[in-house]
């Protein structure tokens, strides 16, 4: 009964030490500027930041995309600054809606989430190079 209790406490260990491994292994394929905006969305936009989906690219200049993934919205920017003024592009041109740093005017985002039609694409942040 002993040696039941023994391999049944250290299974229980094996699974809980291996789910914490590949907790740890899926959450280092996000990048620091992945995560940063994606705690920016959830700030700024609350719940509806599930809609949203972040993600690096290389670039020599600032410069983000907006892009349609399903049905999530893709901003690809080469740092996180990139990535929240393509988080703020959204909101404003696609939401219809604006960020303040005040807390007695909120973010109002529609109830459904809009789609991105096409991609949008900023090299130079505030110069627009291409939109397909």
């Amino acid at each position: 009964m002993k040696r039941v209790i023994i391999i049944s406490t250290i299974l229980r260990r094996t699974r809980f030490v291996l789910l914490l491994m590949a907790s740890l292994a899926l959450m280092s394929f996000r990048t620091a500027d992945e995560r940063a905006s994606e705690a920016l969305a959830h700030r700024v936009m609350g719940d509806k930041a599930k809609a949203v989906v972040f993600e690096q690219m290389d670039a020599e200049t600032d410069s983000y995309e907006l892009l349609q993934r399903g049905n999530k919205v893709l901003i690809r920017g080469n740092n996180a600054n990139s990535m929240a003024v393509g988080l703020n592009r959204y909101i404003q041109q696609y939401c219809l809606a604006n960020v303040s740093w005040y807390h007695f005017n909120p973010v109002e985002l529609p109830a459904t989430m809009p789609q991105v039609p096409s991609i949008y694409l900023l090299s130079k942040i505030g110069e627009k190079l291409t939109k397909s």
